[in-house]
């Protein structure tokens, strides 16, 4: 029995031992750095916060991995980073008044000017335009209570059915008082073509980001020589679109001055930066050489040799980056930087951070914690698709002023799992060294029983 004994022990320490290093851990507020009371009115499942500035400079890692929200029990929220983006708002539409004019004919051969006359008496003077060839026209006017700026990005036209496929190239103009005539398009093409069952309408005109002022309060189509132009029922103005677009947040560099051509800007972390404005004094011009560094100590790479200039309300333009970026260096090409750079920002691509209000608030925004794992969600997990499509329902949480949590020393805080894996192989090894030791012990008690048996 003592040697049942004896190897039964065996197992059961080599059993026991791997469980006492077994440790959860669980993250509270007091693991990071600083933080900040998030202000949630009204009531809602779902809140958005946009990021401070001081979070991508604070925060330990520049992918925000160490960025939480807990409740008021002290408990971690789920939450997501999303692109903060400036959203398209679905543009106006504005109905405008039409009257058809018709050519005035001149008897005039050298005459440079072309008369257009609406049954109602209307009279319109182009001029230079006495050789153009019109068929018809058509005067656009801006409805009487339309006071405000209108920014004109389309002219969609009705029309009624022409018996054969036709095509037309049309000439726009505005005025603010149907004497002063400015062009704004010319052979803007017009077509209603079918063929078999394939139809193909144009029938409307494109601008490029043209604004349309109150006192511009009427708008010319022309059409140019065309045999079968169409008479038209009716128009349409259509507000400038404006797309979805990634927004920035500048993030300022602190100046270092290393010689009279020399100067060093950096930030206090490594940062994703998209693009580095270099801003010279007003009334400079300086041929620069750019160079970049991605950490403290690694080595500088070139980024570009370009003129940077602040001249007649005029400045160069951003130089794209595209990675990690901790430094600046620039060096004036065959001269000096005299008073300097005035200033070098950085443009990050800013985040939005979704949060599920889970537990009691008032909910806790933390960061700074150099421990922290990535914990962000994705996003189809936490919003749904209908609502992230129009994710302005979902109400703003407002950050609230800065305080201190775990303080300064949780930047250098090591991870938890790390600690405790480096843990779990002392104490394997430990398990190991002490299990051999144990077999010894029970290999010399056997031998001394067989010893004893066989004496």
């Amino acid at each position: 029995m003592t040697i049942v004994r004896r190897i039964l022990f065996c197992a059961l320490l080599g059993a026991a031992l791997p469980a006492w290093s077994q440790d959860a851990t669980s993250e509270t507020p007091q693991d990071y750095a600083w933080g900040a009371a998030l202000a949630t009115t009204p009531a809602s499942p779902l809140y958005q916060v946009m990021l401070p500035e001081r979070i991508y400079t604070d925060s330990v890692a520049s992918d925000l991995r160490d960025v939480r929200v807990f409740n008021q029990q002290g408990h971690a929220v789920p939450f997501t980073l999303i692109p903060a983006v400036q959203k398209q708002t679905p543009p106006r539409t504005l109905p405008l008044r039409l009257f058809a004019l018709e050519p005035v004919p001149d008897n005039s051969a050298a005459s440079e000017n072309l008369w257009l006359r609406s049954q109602d008496g209307i009279e319109i003077r182009l001029d230079g335009e006495g050789k153009k060839r019109v068929s018809k026209s058509y005067l656009l006017t801006l409805p009487e209570t339309q006071k405000d700026e209108f920014p004109l990005s389309q002219l969609k036209l009705a029309w009624n059915a022409v018996p054969a496929n036709w095509q037309a190239r049309t000439d726009v103009y505005v005025s603010s008082d149907l004497k002063n005539w400015t062009l704004y398009g010319r052979d803007m093409p017009l077509m209603d073509l079918t063929s078999g069952s394939d139809h193909l309408l144009l029938n409307t005109l494109d601008f490029s980001a043209l604004v349309y002022p109150t006192e511009m309060r009427y708008v010319l189509v022309v059409f140019n020589d065309a045999a079968r132009a169409p008479t038209l029922t009716g128009a349409t103005a259509v507000e400038q679109i404006y797309s979805d677009t990634a927004v920035n947040i500048p993030l300022n560099a602190v100046a270092k001055t290393v010689s009279s051509s020399v100067q060093e800007f950096s930030w206090q972390r490594p940062q994703p930066l998209v693009s580095v404005v270099i801003e010279a004094r007003e009334g400079r011009v300086l041929p620069l050489a750019i160079e970049y560094r991605s950490e403290a100590k690694a080595a500088w790479q070139p980024l570009a040799k370009s003129v940077i200039y602040q001249l007649n309300g005029k400045s160069s333009e951003p130089l794209p980056t595209g990675g990690r970026v901790q430094a600046i260096r620039v060096t004036a090409v065959n001269g000096q930087l005299e008073d300097g750079i005035a200033l070098v920002t950085g443009e990050r691509a800013s985040q939005t951070l979704i949060f599920n209000a889970q537990g009691k608030g008032p909910f806790l925004l933390a960061w700074g914690n150099g421990a922290a794992q990535p914990q962000a969600m994705d996003v189809d997990m936490l919003v749904p698709a209908a609502l992230r499509q129009a994710n302005a329902d979902i109400p703003y949480a407002l950050v609230e002023d800065r305080i201190v949590l775990g303080g300064d020393a949780r930047l250098t805080a090591v991870d938890p799992a790390l600690q405790q894996s480096q843990l779990k192989k002392m104490l394997v090894w430990a398990a190991l060294g002490l299990g051999v030791l144990v077999l010894v012990w029970v290999g010399l008690g056997i031998w001394r029983e067989v010893r004893q048996k066989s004496a």
